[in-house]
């Protein structure tokens, strides 16, 4: 493999056979032998092997530690635990918890609007949690890939499936479409100017 990073967007845009733009003859599912392969959000539903899955959402965050049993890194947004008692003794006082089932090993509470995510976490796993407090600013999914790849040195990082309204897990995005676009456009703007030695590649 070269030092060489393919970034996996959820846009609709993103074509499948992205081996083949890279000049490797490859199927969706060993890009991993031809680059270092991020994908964001619900890339687990896909039949397409990644070594690292990315998410800042809370919801998505909890949706793939409870779902995901690969063996990509995981890759979330302040992920930080607390003990199991405590987040325990917390779920009794609010009726809108989301939770799975309890185990000793600490646990993750978050979540968005009227929705508490509380996961209790596994013996072990593979979880790597960003503070907040390491990006320049706050970041899409997509966005803190790119980061973290130009953070471990890749030459060329190439990024498929971005620039989209439409995503393909996604009947439509929660709010603003148009302006989350405009936000996540400027998030790869910025990252691509601060890493201008950088190979970005669109396809």
């Amino acid at each position: 493999m070269n030092n060489t990073a393919l970034i996996l967007g959820n846009g609709k845009s993103r074509d499948y056979n992205v081996g083949d733009l890279l000049e490797h003859k490859s199927t969706p599912t060993n890009l991993t032998d031809v680059a270092f392969v991020y994908g964001c959000n619900k890339i687990y539903l896909e039949d397409i092997e990644v070594d690292v899955i990315i998410a800042t959402d809370p919801i998505a965050q909890h949706q793939i530690y409870r779902e995901y049993d690969g063996g990509a890194e995981l890759l979330f947004l302040d992920w930080e635990s607390i003990p199991s008692e405590v987040a325990a003794a917390v779920a009794m006082f609010d009726q809108n918890v989301i939770s799975n089932e309890y185990t000793p090993h600490g646990c993750v509470v978050s979540g968005e609007d009227n929705i508490t995510m509380m996961t209790y976490l596994k013996e072990s796993d593979n979880v790597t949690t960003v503070s907040p407090n390491l990006l320049p600013h706050e970041m899409s999914s997509g966005s803190m890939a790119m980061w973290d790849a130009a953070e471990r040195g890749f030459d060329t990082i190439y990024l498929a499936g971005f620039g989209d309204i439409d995503h393909v897990h996604y009947d439509q995005l929660r709010g603003n479409e148009e302006q989350k676009k405009l936000r996540w456009e400027e998030e790869r703007r910025y990252l691509i100017e601060k890493y201008s030695e950088i190979n970005w590649v669109y396809l």
